[in-house]
């Protein structure tokens, strides 16, 4: 039987990203462990179509019934697969605005401005064929999907 340093619960996107680090950076056994299904690959890698399949990938999570909105409650997508939320978001990405992310680190929070978080996120777009991250409309950045070339 195989024996782990460290276990990590969910293969969400963070989890995902922290178990990659440890296995990467030290000498630890690391498990990831997910309650849900493998990537269905065919059901969520397609733009938008996720968003009609992705309750039988979700745990059902939902608001109370909101009074300012004639009782509906809001549904909460919580993906039950692994990538978690990231599996289910119809292939949508968008970076937070520049001026909040900067307020963290002017709130002590070393490391999260715009300037910081840049190269990853540009390192993350760089494997979906070649996004770039450009200044969007007035003064915030936005992740725009064109091609670098344009």
């Amino acid at each position: 039987m195989t024996e782990f340093d460290l276990i990590v619960v969910g293969s969400d996107t963070a989890g995902c990203a922290v178990a990659r680090r440890l296995v990467e950076r030290t000498d630890l056994n690391c498990l990831l462990i997910e309650a849900g299904p493998v990537y269905p690959s065919w059901a969520l890698n397609a733009p938008l179509a996720s968003l009609r399949l992705r309750k039988h990938w979700s745990w059902p999570a939902e608001t109370v019934p909101q009074e300012h909105l004639l009782g509906w409650r809001i549904e909460l997508p919580m993906g039950r697969v692994a990538g978690g939320r990231s599996a289910i978001n119809a292939m949508i990405a968008v970076p937070g605005p520049a001026a909040d992310l900067d307020q963290w680190t002017a709130n002590g929070c070393p490391g999260w401005a715009w300037n910081d978080l840049q190269p990853g996120l540009e390192r993350a777009a760089s494997r979906f064929g070649n996004l770039r991250f450009f200044p969007g409309i007035a003064t915030e950045r936005a992740l725009r999907c064109l091609p670098s070339s344009a």
